[in-house]
């Protein structure tokens, strides 16, 4: 058993690595072997991923810290979206990710490897707003409600609504559009956004920005974090992560 555990770590570690040497990011500038230590340390990065994983959470020890959101309809399908993490907290490492994946890429099994205690979430939509009656179509121009859950768990997100698009050629009567401007978290309360919901007049919303503001207004209930104008990722991870704890936002997220 224990030349087994062996073998699991050593695998996951070597395709984590795998991955990270062949991101262009983690590499030096220079193509030139004396400059190679310009690049980032691959190994100490994976040391440290491997340290903050180190620790299984229980189902119950996450949560939806964002609630959920849903976006981008087309007729027959519709983007959904949550984060499911311990707290709201964003990793303190600054180091970027990048690279090139080909257009509704739905392969994942290589980030789950690499990750030592990945997290399961279900998800189902349904047509009834009680969660009962599941759908695997979707029918364009149609209303229909969406969950998640952790997997093998009691541990469930709230229940959130969304639209799919009508087909080019659909005639339609009307649309109904909330359409939002600028939102500065410190300036005001975002009961617009809840507002929108409440009223259920709506089908579809159309942020047109700022989503975030760059400011840096310490004072107040409502101040921003992180307390300085965002430079860093990890800076503005923390400032997206403060709009999205507003409770209007979220609800108008969901629905």
């Amino acid at each position: 058993m224990i030349f087994t555990t062996a073998y699991i770590v050593l695998g996951t570690l070597l395709r984590a690595q795998a991955l990270l040497n062949s991101n262009l990011n983690y590499q030096s500038s220079s193509r030139r072997q004396e400059y190679a230590i310009l690049g980032i340390d691959i190994p100490l990065v994976e040391r440290r991923a491997w340290r903050r994983n180190s620790e299984e959470n229980a189902p119950d020890e996450l949560n939806f810290t964002h609630s959920i959101a849903s976006g981008d309809p087309w007729p027959e399908s519709i983007i959904l979206c949550t984060r499911i993490a311990p707290t709201g907290e964003s990793d303190k490492s600054n180091v970027t990710v990048e690279g090139d994946v080909p257009l509704y890429n739905h392969v994942t099994k290589p980030y789950i490897d690499v990750d030592p205690h990945p997290i399961c979430l279900e998800w189902s939509v349904f047509k009834t707003n009680n969660g009962t009656v599941a759908t695997k179509s979707l029918e364009p121009f149609t209303e229909c409600f969406d969950q998640f859950v952790v997997c093998n768990s009691e541990n469930m997100s709230r229940l959130g609504k969304t639209e799919t698009a009508s087909r080019e050629d659909d005639h339609l009567d009307k649309i109904s559009l909330a359409v939002f401007p600028c939102s500065n978290y410190p300036k005001g309360y975002f009961n617009a956004y809840g507002n929108a919901v409440r009223r259920h007049n709506r089908d579809y919303v159309v942020h047109l920005g700022d989503y975030i503001y760059e400011n840096a207004d310490p004072t107040g209930e409502r101040a921003d974090k992180p307390p300085h104008a965002p430079f860093s990722l990890h800076d503005y991870r923390t400032r997206h992560n403060q709009y999205k704890t507003d409770p209007d936002l979220q609800l108008l997220s969901k629905d």
